[in-house]
């Protein structure tokens, strides 16, 4: 198998499943949600918190399909 094959196997492209994974949204999402609560910024703390759902609900849906 090509190294290009490998990275989409049984219909499932896991470059995008690697790029759920990407530390640095993490890391921006919490970093977000730290300086909202610092400063009492309850709407800039909501859209943090809706990001870092939707992180969890991609991660989530990725493991699935991978399983």
């Amino acid at each position: 198998m090509h190294s290009k094959d490998l990275k989409s196997v049984g219909g499932v492209d896991y470059g995008d499943v690697a790029s759920v994974f990407e530390p640095r949204c993490l890391l921006l999402v919490l970093r977000i949600m730290r300086d909202a609560s610092d400063h009492k910024n309850w709407t800039e703390m909501h859209a943090a918190m809706e990001s870092l759902d939707e992180l969890v609900h991609s991660v989530t849906i990725s493991l699935i399909i991978i399983s």
